[in-house]
């Protein structure tokens, strides 16, 4: 653990030694890469299932089917899941809902 006090300008040296040091480590141990990869992943999975959500309710008629089903939602007759199966099922057998 390392003091500072920005103010006085106390171990602000210090504490970037330190910053470089664990980055120089982060680099050799090709962890700096690998956090960098991960993040990258997580951002283009999050685009890609932001992208499939407005493709989705956009160009398809999921909505309609939500719709057409809610009564059978409501009594119980079908989950929310359930729903969500025929869905997807539809979609990957190719059928343009």
């Amino acid at each position: 653990m390392l003091g500072t006090v920005a103010t006085k300008h106390e171990g602000i040296d210090a504490l970037l030694e330190q910053i470089e040091i664990h980055y120089d480590f982060l680099q050799a141990t090709g962890r700096l890469i690998e956090r960098r990869r991960e993040r990258a992943a997580g951002r283009a999975r999050e685009v890609l299932e932001r992208a499939t959500r407005q493709w989705l309710w956009a160009e398809t008629d999921a909505e309609r089917i939500v719709i057409d089903r809610l009564n059978d939602i409501v009594a119980g007759h079908v989950s929310p899941y359930d729903l969500a199966d025929e869905v997807v099922e539809g979609l990957k057998q190719g059928t343009r809902l």
